[in-house]
C-alpha cells in the first residue's frame, strides 16, 4: 500500500526529459524510414510513379504520432480516470462501426476499418490504448481485493474478452491475439495470482485453437509457417521468398538498396518482411 501511494505521488511530479530515450526513438525512426525506402522504392515507383510514396506516407504518420505523443504527455491522468467510462463506451461504439454498411470498409475479407473521407481508421488501434487505461485503473482501485474475483479479476477479464471478441469478429485474428497478450501482461503486472493464469490458459488454449481452425486461410497460414516448402508457389510463397532474400544477403547483407528480391519476388514488400531489406 505504501509503495502504491509513493508511486502515485511520484507520478504527479513532472519528470525530466529522458534525453537518451528521445535520441534512441529518433534513431529508430530514422532507421525505419531508411529501411522502408530501401525496400519499397522500386515497388512505389512502379505502381505510384513516386519512389518515396511509402516513405512520405510513413513520415506523415510519424509527425502525427509525435504530435499525439506531446499531446498525451500533457494529459492529467486523474482527468482521464474521470471520463474513462465515456472513453470505454465511445470505443465500443466506434469498434462496431466497421460492421455497418456504408461506414465500414472491407478489404481482403476483413472488416477492420471505417472510412473517413479518403482516409481510413482502424478502431482496434483505439482498443489497444483503451484496454491499458481500463485495466490499469481497475487494478489500481482493486489492488487489495484481488482475492475477491467478483470485483477485480472477473470484471477485468469479461471487459477484455468483449473487446477481443469484437476485434476477432472484424476478421483481425492477429490483432485480437495482440490485445489478448496486452491483457495478460496487465494482469501479471497487477499481481494476479498464478492460479488465475492456469485457469485462463485452460480456457484460452481451446478457444484460440477454435479461432484458428474456424477459417481455412488461418490454417493455411499456420501450415505455411511451419512447412512453407509444401506449397512454394501458393501459401508458402512469401515465406520462402523472404527466406531466400535473407539467406542471399548473408550475415552482412547486400548493402543498403542493393537487394534484388524486393523488385518483384515478395508481395507487400513495403510492410511484410521489411526487415529483409
Amino acid at each position: 500500500m505504501v509503495n502504491n501511494v509513493f508511486m502515485t505521488e511520484r507520478n504527479r511530479t513532472p519528470e525530466k526529459i529522458d534525453i537518451p530515450f528521445v535520441l534512441l526513438v529518433i534513431l529508430l525512426c530514422g532507421i525505419g524510414l531508411t529501411t522502408l525506402y530501401s525496400g519499397s522504392s522500386g515497388y512505389a515507383g512502379r505502381i505510384f510513379g513516386d519512389s518515396l510514396y511509402f516513405v512520405k506516407r510513413q513520415a506523415v504518420n510519424l509527425i502525427v504520432g509525435i504530435f499525439a505523443l506531446l499531446l498525451f504527455s500533457a494529459v492529467n491522468l486523474e482527468g482521464v480516470r474521470k471520463i474513462l467510462p465515456k472513453i470505454i463506451v465511445f470505443t465500443a461504439v466506434v469498434s462496431l462501426l466497421p460492421f455497418l454498411p456504408g461506414i465500414g470498409v472491407s478489404k481482403n475479407g476483413a472488416s477492420r476499418w471505417i472510412g473517413i473521407g479518403n482516409a481510413t481508421f482502424q478502431p482496434s488501434e483505439l482498443i489497444k490504448m483503451m484496454i491499458v487505461f481500463f485495466l490499469a485503473n481497475l487494478f489500481a482501485k482493486k489492488h487489495d481485493q484481488l482475492e475477491k474475483p467478483g470485483v477485480s479479476v472477473y470484471p477485468a477479464a469479461i471487459m477484455s474478452l468483449f473487446f477481443i471478441g469484437i476485434v476477432y469478429l472484424q476478421n483481425d485474428f492477429s490483432t485480437a491475439l495482440f490485445v489478448l497478450l496486452i491483457t495478460l501482461i496487465m494482469f501479471y503486472i497487477a499481481g494476479v495470482g498464478t492460479g488465475w493464469f492456469l485457469k485462463f490458459f485452460l480456457v484460452l488454449i481451446p478457444l484460440v485453437f477454435f479461432m484458428v481452425v474456424s477459417k481455412e486461410y488461418r490454417i493455411e497460414r499456420v501450415l505455411s509457417y511451419l512447412h512453407p516448402e509444401h506449397d512454394p508457389l501458393g501459401a508458402g510463397y512469401q515465406v520462402n521468398a523472404a527466406m531466400d532474400a535473407l539467406s542471399g544477403g548473408g550475415f552482412w547483407g547486400m548493402g543498403l538498396g542493393n537487394g534484388i528480391k524486393k523488385i518483384s519476388s515478395i508481395p507487400e514488400v513495403q510492410s511484410d518482411f521489411i526487415s529483409c531489406f
